[in-house]
């Protein structure tokens, strides 16, 4: 919601064009030009990823080890990645806890027939 007097503001004049007033740009997305020559993760692109970080409190340290200042490499191969983290004992109990809630959830509100 834009307030009226935004619109009737002399540096809009009742100007109504939406992008005037909404901001549609996408977030940039950074590159760290040492990563790419050096190798590496950036810590930045790390830190980015700390909710996953509170719910899984040791993958970070289980999947990644540190390379040098504010950067990390990976303690598996790019292409275990995936099977890696679903092994993870953190998310495999998150996991089943959230399965648990859902299930609750599907017997409350889901007629059977």
């Amino acid at each position: 919601m834009v307030p009226f007097a935004e619109i009737r503001d002399a540096k809009n004049d009742y100007n109504l064009n939406i992008p005037r007033y909404i901001d549609s740009q996408e977030i940039e997305d950074i590159q760290n030009i040492e990563a790419h020559l050096c190798g590496g993760i950036p810590g930045q692109d790390i830190d980015a990823l700390d909710n996953y970080w509170k719910v899984y409190p040791t993958l970070k340290t289980t999947l990644l080890k540190p390379k040098k200042a504010n950067f990390w490499d990976l303690n598996c191969s790019k292409d275990e990645i995936k099977s890696f983290i679903f092994e993870h004992s953190e998310f495999i109990a998150f996991s089943n806890k959230m399965d648990n809630l859902f299930s609750k959830w599907q017997k409350k509100t889901v007629l059977t027939i």
